[in-house]
């Protein structure tokens, strides 16, 4: 008679499991996509939009930074954004700094080739008539300086040394005061992290603030990773705007987008005197569909992590979290001649600093 031991029952089961969760959360990332990207023709919303005239635009202050111009240059991409533009026109949707960072670019890119003698047949005229329905209805927003600039003296000198102690000195903190987190604070960190690199300068996070405990406590709840510890004072959900991209290869930026964006917010909290704990959004879709629900968040949104933050306690612990030896990350053909890093940080166990910033803002205490 042929017997199935109790390890391979298990065994099978894990299996089923593991298959059919992976299909599912498949399947929901795909329809997602498939409803959110604006290489799908059906797809025409507003951040469709501003996702093209990011992609457009990029393309054209990437070459208006080349060491060696050649004239003329960036006739399709100017076209493609001016056709995106008259669609943003139509649809009566002009008040958004994409547009007049856009028409900014295309400006700049009119004014180079006027500056060598050559003309754009037709762009010149069009971008001037839909800056002027653009004033007519509402200048959309101050904008920023656009083009390509010169970078010699006005980088920032940050010694590595100094870089490296800050990056280390910041520690996943799970021990929370109950002292109260400034949304100035939040707003500066924000403000830092938004110059984060994204994929042809898209842009396409999004921070959904937490401040009410019990908002906090259910969206923990549904997250998992912080049970048995103390509630943070805020916590923020970081997503990025997956209709912001277009073709199918491009599916996994918007989650590499977000991460570059929520580490770097991360840092700048740390700057700012806050503690932080990023958490994981690895929960079926039935969760994550809980969590917009509960955040009002647009369907085409993707939750790439959690942020717990608040201020620490006088006296607090972190795990060690040893990393691994330089040699394991570098490869290459020679990346056996690199030599290890120093590493200039004290051992990672009991914490009482939170390192060259204060913890509490002036007139709180933990």
């Amino acid at each position: 008679m042929f017997r199935i031991s109790s390890t391979g029952v298990r065994n099978v089961a894990r299996y089923l499991r593991f298959h059919w969760q992976l299909t599912t959360s498949t399947l929901t990332d795909y329809r997602t996509y498939a409803r959110s990207a604006w290489a799908n023709p059906r797809n025409n919303s507003h951040a469709n939009r501003l996702g093209q005239l990011s992609v457009y635009a990029h393309a054209l202050e990437k070459g208006l930074s080349h060491a060696d111009l050649r004239m003329p240059f960036g006739h399709l991409p100017m076209a493609n954004m001016l056709t995106v533009l008259r669609k943003h026109l139509v649809a009566g949707q002009v008040e958004d700094e994409r547009v007049g960072l856009a028409i900014a670019t295309g400006q700049s890119v009119v004014e180079e080739h006027a500056r060598h003698g050559v003309q754009l047949p037709g762009h010149a005229q069009e971008l001037q008539d839909i800056l002027n329905r653009t004033l007519d209805s509402k200048q959309p927003g101050p904008v920023a300086t656009v083009g390509a600039r010169v970078e010699s003296g006005d980088r920032a000198a940050i010694h590595s040394e100094e870089f490296a102690t800050f990056v280390r000195s910041r520690h996943s903190v799970r021990n929370f005061s109950s002292a109260t987190v400034d949304p100035a604070s939040i707003s500066e960190a924000v403000a830092t992290a938004v110059h984060s690199p994204s994929s042809c300068n898209r842009q396409p996070w999004k921070v959904h603030v937490a401040s009410e405990p019990t908002s906090i406590r259910k969206l923990l709840e549904l997250q998992g990773g912080l049970r048995g510890w103390d509630q943070p004072g805020k916590l923020l959900v970081v997503a990025a705007d997956s209709a912001m991209y277009g073709n199918p290869y491009e599916r996994v930026a918007p989650y590499v987008d977000g991460g570059l964006f929520a580490m770097t917010l991360v840092l700048a909290l740390h700057a700012e005197g806050m503690a932080t704990c990023m958490l994981n959004a690895n929960q079926p879709p039935s969760v994550l569909s809980e969590v917009h629900t509960l955040l009002g968040m647009d369907p085409s949104e993707l939750i790439v992590c959690y942020i717990a933050l608040g201020y620490p306690k006088d006296s607090f612990r972190v795990p060690v979290s040893a990393r691994v030896p330089v040699s394991s990350v570098i490869r290459g053909e020679s990346h056996a001649g690199f030599t290890e890093a120093v590493h200039r940080t004290a051992p990672r166990g009991t914490e009482s600093s939170r390192g060259p910033v204060p913890r509490v803002p002036p007139g709180e205490s933990s």
